[in-house]
């Protein structure tokens, strides 16, 4: 499948409003909306873009770690295929630096990360070494970044249709674990559907997903295959900034329209940041830029990963195109 500019268009609106009904994006896009919902189900079959859901951990709720590992000698392919299947590793990709694999890691707290994560991978016979970064703040993900297929105008009027949380949470909502079950394989799934996964009746399950995202308990994310998007190379930074300066490197960030993230984490490095390029020749430049930015800040390793293997919880093809099987994270 040929992705085209109007495929283009549907996902770069859907990753500012992810669950808008058709008539809305239909009005947006100045296009018939029976259509675009076709054109989307062909996109989705076919791996190219999907709407994800999944726990949005703010206020100190839930834990996030990077986990960068190193296969015994001749065992990568057996250590990948034991760790794809595994559901609170979100996201698996190849290392282009000192290891073999990167991990993201979700959990619901550091008890669970401990017990069921970092336990299994310390005992495993096929793991030489590891090293484990958790995350103290997420000040970008994966939901920021920008196709810039539309028009500014267009990307407003879909902004005001996308309802700002009112609250933060002070525990997860009632049904939280089934909401997200029933969300995993499609973040655009109808109230039905998600009454029928659920067990309950359709306006419990509105009125559950309704509070989830005013509560800011579950995020929603259209994403798509890298090698489509137009920018092939993926690269990861992992460097030491003072803490006076995160928000300057924040902002001098957020200029890069592909920005997939930026953590705060702790470790030698204490901030890690994710962009997509499109030639490897950016890299350099983007590095001399931010330093004359921010000239304290210390770039300790750049990684460019060659692949993605699983991206929060979707498997992805060497295509970088989804499977379509959700295996959790």
């Amino acid at each position: 499948m040929r992705v085209t500019d109007e495929d283009l268009e549907l996902i770069n609106a859907l990753q500012i409003a992810p669950r808008a009904p058709w008539s809305v994006l239909g009005s947006v896009l100045r296009r018939n909306p029976s259509a675009l919902a076709a054109r989307w189900q062909r996109l989705k079959e076919a791996g190219v873009a999907w709407v994800i859901a999944y726990p949005k951990n703010v206020g100190g709720r839930g834990a996030t770690a990077l986990i960068a590992l190193t296969s015994v000698p001749g065992r990568r392919q057996e250590l990948l295929d034991w760790l794809l299947p595994l559901p609170l590793v979100a996201s698996i990709e190849d290392s282009g630096g000192t290891h073999d694999l990167n991990l993201t890691v979700l959990t619901l707290d550091y008890t669970q990360l401990a017990t069921e994560v970092l336990a299994p991978l310390r005992a495993s016979q096929l793991i030489a070494h590891l090293n484990t970064s958790l995350v103290t703040a997420e000040r970008a993900t994966g939901g920021v970044w920008r196709l810039d297929a539309l028009t500014s105008a267009q990307e407003r009027e879909l902004t005001r249709m996308t309802p700002a949380p009112s609250h933060r949470r002070k525990e997860d909502p009632a049904g939280l674990p089934a909401l997200l079950e029933a969300l995993g394989e499609d973040g655009r799934a109808d109230v039905n559907h998600l009454a029928e996964v659920m067990g309950v009746h359709p306006s419990t399950a509105g009125r559950r997903l309704r509070q989830a995202v005013d509560e800011e308990a579950i995020t929603f994310r259209c994403d798509m295959a890298q090698y489509d998007s137009g920018y092939p190379v993926m690269c990861q930074w992992f460097a030491r900034v003072p803490p006076e300066d995160h928000d300057r490197v924040h902002a001098f960030l957020r200029r890069y329209r592909t920005l997939r993230l930026l953590l705060s984490v702790t470790g030698e490095a204490n901030l890690v940041f994710t962009i997509w390029l499109r030639h490897p020749g950016e890299i350099l430049q983007l590095e001399l830029d931010l330093l004359a930015a921010v000239p304290t800040v210390r770039l300790l390793r750049t990684d460019s990963g060659l692949a993605m293997y699983k991206r929060m919880g979707r498997l992805l093809s060497p295509n970088s195109r989804a499977k379509f099987s959700y295996l959790g994270g």
